[in-house]
């Protein structure tokens, strides 16, 4: 977390800068290196100080120290820490989760689906067919599916898919939430966040007697797997990559 936010300020130090004003200051004072909104004024010594960036940048600074925070318990490293990004986090939104559930989900194969997983026969293939019922059916129930963290709406689905090893023998399922995003109508994004599940039997067995209850549970834990991946590559970017020299950074 130090070298990041050491490598922020140092971004912002050129921009407190002083220069001699002539006789002709303020109109002469070239500020097309700043902006317009920068405060300006001038000291006893006939200076012009633009100091406004700096000090907003610092304020900036010391809000990210404190959101970065120090570890939780005086042992445990923050799992955001030294990151500059909004944490990614994937959820299901109860409400229009229960909307979904009540008026659009195919409730007969679902609760058929859920079923057969109770009974623990070939978890593999079942959380795929649940899956592809839930998000890839005429009855998709994706808008209660959201992503928080995002500079745009995106595309979002969920998908646990049956692995198999070198011999083509199966051997769990990989968990996998893939990302559609369209940034400011001109690109798109993809991203695929995938996690290997050994043992769907133990980590995916509903246990409440309502289904819809149950598909959530399933749904949940899919996501809690998702989200610790997720925060698991945040923390290695943060802490072990290395920063760029800020006379790099466009």
């Amino acid at each position: 977390m130090g070298a990041a936010v050491a490598a922020l300020r140092a971004a912002f130090d050129d921009i407190h800068v002083m220069h001699v004003c002539d006789e002709n200051c303020p109109d002469n004072c070239d500020l097309s290196d700043y902006s317009e909104a920068a405060y300006r004024h001038h000291d006893e010594h006939n200076f012009d100080v633009r100091e406004a960036i700096h000090d907003r940048a610092s304020a900036l600074v010391e809000a990210l120290e404190e959101w970065l925070g120090a570890p939780t318990d005086g042992h445990t490293e923050s799992p955001r820490s030294g990151a500059l990004v909004v944490p990614l986090v994937a959820s299901r939104e109860p409400i229009l989760y229960q909307q979904w559930w009540d008026r659009e989900a195919n409730r007969a194969e679902i609760t058929d689906t859920l079923a057969q997983l109770a009974d623990g026969s070939e978890a593999e293939y079942t959380l795929h067919e649940l899956m592809l019922q839930v998000f890839q059916s005429e009855h998709a129930g994706t808008t209660w599916l959201q992503v928080h963290g995002l500079a745009a709406d995106a595309h979002v689905s969920l998908d646990i898919d049956p692995a198999y090893d070198s011999q083509g023998v199966l051997d769990g399922v990989n968990v996998v939430l893939n990302l559609d995003v369209e940034v400011a109508n001109t690109r798109r994004h993809w991203l695929s966040v995938s996690v290997y599940v050994a043992h769907p039997r133990a980590v995916f067995r509903p246990q409440a007697s309502e289904t819809e209850v149950g598909l959530g549970a399933v749904i949940d834990e899919a996501l809690a797997l998702i989200n610790q991946e997720i925060a698991e590559r945040d923390d290695f970017a943060a802490t072990a990559r290395q920063l760029l020299p800020s006379t790099t950074r466009q």
